[in-house]
């Protein structure tokens, strides 16, 4: 299932000491459990809720780094970075 690989993936960022990893899976877990809590499924989450919510995440960090002022090179390396763990 997805909702674990995303777990052991954000485990093993920890690990690495790979904070934008953690911080780009922290967030994912995060709107997928607000979904499901949306959708009334809290304990049965669907590999296509989490589908559905990585798309709208690597959207969300595409508007990002689509909006972001050009001299600040620094978010749009960060939101990259998000954009590519998602």
């Amino acid at each position: 299932m997805i909702l674990e690989q995303l777990k052991a993936d954000k485990i093993k960022a920890m690990k690495m000491h790979d904070e934008t990893a953690k911080s780009a899976l922290t967030s994912v877990l995060g709107a997928v459990t607000n979904a499901a809590i949306a959708q009334g499924c809290k304990d049965n989450i669907t590999d296509e809720l989490v589908n559905a919510v990585l798309l709208k995440e690597k959207k969300t960090m595409q508007e990002m780094v689509d909006t972001c002022p050009a001299e600040r090179k620094d978010l749009q390396t960060e939101y990259l970075a998000k954009m590519q763990v998602i």
